[in-house]
């Protein structure tokens, strides 16, 4: 069964694939407007390191979330971060971490993998980056890593970096998404994984999961 070889054959070159804390960390830079946007009609100034500010000063973020994301979901909270995400018990089963990961789970279908990764290290986005996509090609054990999407998007308040890219590990072919940041000394990724060909069907699954991410640093 292809879900079962996803899992067997995949797992651990997702570990190397997907772990960054090996690399040195860059010194910290000033942080660099990367956007403009809107909050309550005033105008803010999206940083790298995923914070805001309203234009013209003003009481900075990352925006905190102004509600319960799970609303009836399972709600889990990371032992290494100010990070919680949510996931229905009717779709969603615990793995034993593999490797980096401090949660790995797959949905009861077994046709899509999820894995939060958390390093106590600050990146600047660019090398997080860039980082992922080579130590993704020496995952996979090839350089045929294509990338499908990149964007940034805000999730209840905290600015995320996605990339979305293939690779032919084994017989397989398979697709990610990667969502990404690096804050107070912590790179957080959280990643989707599931075959190319099924990706873009089971992509409302993943954004149930991923539109759940909660990032607070004051808790």
């Amino acid at each position: 069964m292809a879900s079962v070889t996803i899992v067997r054959r995949v797992a651990f070159a997702l570990v190397l694939a997907l772990m960054v804390f090996s690399l040195p960390a860059p010194p910290a830079l000033a942080q660099q407007e990367v956007g403009r946007g809107e909050v309550n009609g005033r105008e803010i100034i999206i940083y790298d390191n995923g914070t805001w500010d309203f234009a013209g000063g003003g009481l900075g973020g990352p925006v905190k979330a102004r509600r319960d994301p799970c609303d009836g979901l399972v709600k889990v909270e990371s032992g290494n971060a100010p990070l919680s995400y949510c996931l229905s018990s009717d779709n969603w089963l615990e793995n034993d971490p593999e490797g980096a990961f401090e949660g790995y789970y797959r949905t009861r279908t077994d046709d899509i993998y999820f894995g939060v990764i958390v390093e106590k290290t600050q990146l600047r986005l660019k090398q997080f980056r860039e980082a992922i996509l080579k130590n993704a090609r020496q995952g996979a054990g090839t350089n045929d890593v294509r990338i499908s999407h990149e964007g940034q998007i805000s999730i209840n308040g905290t600015v995320w970096q996605t990339i979305d890219y293939v690779a032919e590990i084994s017989d397989l072919t398979l697709s990610f998404r990667n969502y990404y940041m690096s804050d107070n000394d912590l790179a957080i990724q959280a990643i989707f994984w599931t075959e190319a060909h099924t990706f873009q069907d089971l992509l409302p699954q993943i954004t149930a999961v991923s539109d759940t991410l909660n990032l607070d640093f004051n808790r």
